[in-house]
């Protein structure tokens, strides 16, 4: 595995995990009689939002990380950009035949 795939993810990971844990949340605070043997409904709401908060941290990290490595891989350098120019100079006609001058014979 490399470490964009890693990556990719991990930033899918934490953002399903800032969903579910908003949910619970969300749940935590409206209704907390859906979710029974927690003695302090709020403290837990409030743990719930702390940990997405952390997880969207992660998501953006990782988002961030994305973008850096997807940046470096777009534009050649060193020895990638000198073949790119090399193999332009080379093929750049490709497949097309040479002016012929067709004039008079004297």
């Amino acid at each position: 595995m490399d470490a964009k795939c890693c990556s990719q993810c991990c930033c899918v990971l934490s953002a399903s995990g800032v969903a579910f844990l908003i949910l619970i949340g969300c749940m935590l605070k409206s209704e907390p009689l859906y979710i029974q043997d927690i003695e302090d409904t709020d403290k837990a709401a409030d743990n719930c939002f702390a940990a997405a908060g952390i997880y969207a941290g992660f998501v953006i990290a990782t988002s961030l990380y994305l973008v850096k490595i997807g940046s470096k891989s777009s534009r050649p350098t060193g020895s990638e950009a000198e073949a790119a120019t090399l193999k332009e100079r080379r093929m750049g006609n490709y497949g097309s035949s040479p002016q012929v001058h067709r004039g008079t014979m004297s």
